[in-house]
């Protein structure tokens, strides 16, 4: 039987050239080098901007080592591709269609280069603005947990076509395979050196909202202590976000639990209380109601929940320290700062919020319920504590 010669020649560094191999390889290094800082410290960036209008992601260990790894592998196949460009400048001069097929490896691999870098680049921008710097976000769009196979493809799949079109023109032998390995220990270097700490921004994120953590952490462990309450990790989650989907439904759902005629357990009193303290929000309504954009119990509500419970529980107590809270809000917007630094953002933030949302009604509504109490004889020692309400 007759051999089939083929005519494609072995790829060997001979054939590459000494200088070229070199050349090639060393750019390909630096260029997965300067990719990986690129992508780490953007994404870093991207996590801040999403402070403008929403709550700052913050990734947990095994989806930040995960992210550390993609960025790290991703880097590498692109800087394959700067590599694989270097190497196939070198045109093959026995054969046409040889040298026809070095030129369109050159362009594929710098094709693949752009191509990847512009989607991921616009892809991590876009998603920035417009869904997790959005509003109300709360983990929709969960790339680790429900796409991580995509991750993993676009790597894979950048690291064949480079070495498809190579495959025209040359034998590759154990070029693939040696590549191959070659990149995995790139790419776990380049997520141990490259990485960066996302701890720096995490904490002074937390150091903001310091004086909010720390009131909520002593009222959840006065609940567990005082009255046995142990709240569910999703609502102490809840408890920390300012504008996420389940932070802003957590504040509308006990407005509204105040407003029925029934009891209201303890549980959700001291949430209450809690999130009158730390001026969280609810959902805004464009509405002419000057109710609507009071984000808490009325006081009115608050008034029927104490008269559904005997002046010496313990309910009736903190439903008082609720009423306090509010008081203490709508003097709020009496701090006129005649500098930024003057009072702390927590200060600043529940005195602009007192300024937009405390009407002369919900003043109005908060000096009638306190009279009512105060000149009934069996609430006489709840109400001393109570602060004087100003009126503007």
């Amino acid at each position: 039987m007759k051999q089939i010669q083929f005519s494609k020649e072995l790829l060997s560094i001979d054939k590459i050239g000494l200088l070229r191999f070199w050349i090639g390889l060393c750019a390909g290094i630096l260029t997965a080098i300067t990719l990986s800082l690129f992508f780490n410290y953007s994404r870093e960036t991207l996590r801040l901007l999403t402070l403008l209008s929403a709550d700052l992601i913050i990734l947990g260990q095994t989806e930040y080592i995960f992210y550390n790894r993609f960025f790290a592998a991703l880097s590498t196949v692109l800087g394959l591709s700067i590599t694989i460009w270097i190497w196939m400048s070198h045109r093959p001069s026995d054969r046409k269609k040889g040298r026809f097929f070095s030129l369109l490896a050159q362009m594929n691999a710098l094709l693949i280069f752009w191509v990847v870098l512009l989607i991921v680049s616009r892809f991590s921008a876009t998603m920035t603005v417009i869904v997790y710097g959005n509003e109300g976000y709360d983990n929709h769009f969960d790339l680790y947990n429900n796409f991580w196979w995509m991750l993993i493809m676009l790597p894979t799949v950048v690291f064949a076509q480079n070495w498809y079109v190579v495959r025209m023109i040359y034998k590759t032998g154990k070029w693939i395979l040696y590549s191959f390995l070659f990149c995995l220990i790139l790419s776990w270097l380049l997520s141990i050196t490259t990485k960066v700490n996302q701890e720096s921004l995490n904490e002074a994120y937390t150091k903001m909202f310091e004086i909010e953590y720390e009131y909520l952490q002593n009222l959840i462990s006065y609940a567990k202590s005082n009255y046995g309450i142990q709240y569910a990790d999703s609502t102490i989650y809840d408890m920390k976000r300012w504008h996420s989907e389940g932070a802003v439904q957590q504040v509308q759902s006990i407005k509204y639990a105040f407003a029925k005629d029934e009891k209201i357990s303890m549980d959700t009193i001291l949430l209450q209380r809690m999130i009158i303290h730390n001026c969280k929000r609810g959902p805004f309504h464009p509405s002419r109601d000057v109710f609507d954009n009071w984000y808490y119990a009325l006081p009115k509500d608050i008034l029927k929940q104490i008269r559904y419970y005997k002046p010496a529980d313990e309910e009736t107590k903190e439903l008082f320290y609720i009423l306090k809270e509010e008081i203490k809000l709508a003097n709020a917007k009496e701090r006129k700062p005649r500098s930024f630094t003057e009072y702390s953002r927590f200060e600043f933030k529940r005195s602009l919020y007192a300024k937009h949302s405390v009407t002369s009604e919900i003043v109005k509504q908060l000096k009638t319920v306190k009279d009512s109490l105060c000149k009934s004889q069996q609430y006489h020692e709840h109400c001393a504590f109570l602060p004087k309400i100003k009126v503007n």
